[in-house]
């Protein structure tokens, strides 16, 4: 089970924040890139799963823009080296 940073659980449907800029949205699906697992959230963006916190609800409004991210477009060649993915 993939967890967040607090040792929670993230399951499909679940309400999530990316702690980095505040990105809030639901769990849309897991993908594996490198041998790297990731949480795809609704905005279509794929975050490191340490970097995520399961929330109660989403505080912030959406502003409804969509960026599409194609699984060729994601590169995690410096994953090691730095501590951060996904959008900001």
């Amino acid at each position: 089970m993939i967890q967040d940073k607090n040792g929670k659980n993230i399951e499909i449907g679940n309400f999530a924040r990316y702690i980095n800029t505040g990105t809030e949205g639901v769990v849309k699906e897991f993908k594996n890139l490198d041998n790297e697992k990731l949480v795809v959230l609704d905005n279509n963006l794929a975050y490191k799963p340490h970097l995520i916190e399961i929330i109660e609800k989403i505080n912030t409004k959406n502003n409804n823009k969509k960026i599409e991210v194609k699984d060729d477009d994601i590169n995690l060649s410096n994953s090691d080296e730095i501590d951060s993915c996904g959008a900001g």
